[in-house]
């Protein structure tokens, strides 16, 4: 996992901000504060009543910042990350109790935040008190309007034939409106609120979601387009017709590629499409190995991608005091060796 840091209240990491020990209102209402000071407007949403405390310190702190704030009491992330352009909104706010607090941070297209913006986060100071305070303004789920524009923008008539494994029961209540819900040859397992999707077939077994992704690019490619995919997708997806980005700088062609960010609308065009048949993309190994190291202090590795005659290797830090080594190849065996040898290598350099 990529860490940016931390400060008394939040763990910064993967475009989100998570609690630390028992994080309440103080912290969450400085965090907002920072966030003012960043951007002007914004949307913020909550996955459940019970942590509506949090929800309103940090929109109250962003309103007294000079603000304005749309507010959503009780949605799912796919359907709050759907709406935020439809708010023209800079940054969405999306707080979430699975596992502890996290708040989980957007920019205007929806899009995770980078590396790049939310160390600004980490590092930024709270807005001043303005002569004008902002306001909040609630406003109802957008997850029917998101679900209609899942079956018009496919042409589907819904429910697919697909299994669905969550153990979220408002994510998984949102993904049974499209598809049927259980199935013996194709399941797709939804976890961390929507945001990481995986798939099992009777055919062509475990399925990642970096091969989802790519399945569904393939189309593209075939008809002459190009596909964007971010700097440190699996080596495997390395063809004509793929343009690499950095995360830090998204280009605008790679926000218009919903597949990348919504998984439910990717899932369902992958079925309604019959892609599970078609794309080669499924019948490729894309392996990937993980592995922490222990380290003091920096690393002069942090942050590096390594290209090897097997794969490729990614070190990013994971805490304070450790370092993630992840080693992608087209065999496990492969990407194994890969990840033991450059964890004993950075081992030695501490």
């Amino acid at each position: 996992m990529s860490y940016i840091g931390e400060n008394s209240s939040f763990s910064f990491r993967d475009g989100c901000c998570e609690g630390i020990g028992d994080t309440g209102v103080a912290g969450t209402a400085a965090l907002g504060k920072v966030l003012a000071s960043e951007h002007r407007r914004f949307c913020a949403g909550c996955d459940r009543f019970d942590g509506l405390h949090i929800l309103y310190a940090l929109s109250g702190a962003m309103a007294e910042s000079g603000r304005d704030v749309y507010i959503c009491e009780n949605t799912d992330m796919q359907s709050f990350r759907f709406g935020i352009p439809l708010l023209s909104v800079d940054c969405g706010v999306y707080i979430t109790f699975s596992g502890g607090l996290k708040i989980h941070l957007f920019g205007s297209h929806g899009e995770a935040f980078s590396d790049k913006a939310l160390s600004r986060v980490l590092s930024g100071r709270e807005c001043l008190s303005p002569a004008k305070k902002g306001r909040i303004y609630q406003y109802t789920s957008f997850r029917s309007i998101y679900l209609s524009n899942i079956e018009d923008s496919l042409h589907i008539a819904p429910p697919l034939k697909a299994g669905v494994s969550c153990g979220n029961s408002s994510m998984r209540s949102l993904w049974r409106e499209i598809f049927t819900g259980e199935d013996e040859h194709l399941v797709f397992q939804v976890s961390d609120d929507g945001s990481r999707v995986s798939a099992y077939s009777s055919v062509f077994g475990f399925i990642s979601r970096e091969q989802l992704i790519l399945a569904a690019g393939l189309s593209r490619i075939s008809g002459g387009e190009n596909i964007f995919l971010p700097e440190n997708f699996h080596i495997g997806a390395d063809m004509e017709g793929v343009i690499r980005y950095s995360e830090d700088a998204v280009p605008e062609n790679a926000l218009k590629q919903r597949f990348l960010f919504d998984n439910l609308w990717l899932c369902a065009a992958l079925v309604s499409r019959n892609a599970f048949c078609t794309g080669s993309s499924l019948i490729r190994d894309m392996y990937a190995v993980k592995r922490e190291v222990a380290v003091e202090g920096g690393n002069e590795f942090s942050g590096k991608s390594f290209r090897t005659g097997s794969g490729r290797v990614l070190v990013s830090r994971s805490g304070k005091n450790r370092l993630t080594v992840t080693a992608q190849s087209y065999s496990t065996e492969a990407a194994s060796e890969l990840c033991c040898i450059w964890s004993e290598k950075l081992s030695r350099k501490q």
